[in-house]
């Protein structure tokens, strides 16, 4: 299982399709000590589904407040476990993975994830099939 490292540097992933991508592991810090599963749904809390992963760009997206009945992870490009938002998923028990380099543009919507807050890794489960 090949990886790519929240703070790598080596390639430039701004333009990685990652269906075609040799990695399909993601890492970042971890806010919570759990696993979940789900499917990622990018940065559209009016969107989201029961059961989703929410991918944002930063944690001050104070619109996702009202969807955190819907969420079972989430997944942040910026920020911190310990800004307002990872102490409100703590709280909730809410798994977050937050440094994820590039994460809004590497995952897409419908990709199935696994969250793994032990480890600080999102694990692509299934890419999209076209």
């Amino acid at each position: 299982m090949k990886a790519c490292r929240a703070d790598n540097d080596e390639s430039d992933n701004k333009n990685v399709d990652l269906d075609n991508c040799n990695f399909d592991v993601l890492r970042g810090i971890s806010g919570l000590r759990k696993k979940v599963k789900g499917k990622v749904c990018i940065g559209m809390p009016e969107l989201i589904k029961e059961n989703s992963i929410l991918v944002i760009p930063y944690t001050r997206c104070g619109d996702i407040f009202p969807v955190l009945d819907k969420v079972t992870g989430v997944i942040v490009e910026q920020g911190s476990p310990f800004e307002h938002l990872g102490i409100i998923l703590r709280e909730l028990n809410i798994p977050c993975i937050y440094n994820v380099k590039d994460a809004c543009t590497l995952l897409k919507d419908g990709h199935k994830v696994e969250l793994d807050g032990i480890k600080g890794e999102i694990i692509i489960i299934k890419p999209l099939l076209d």
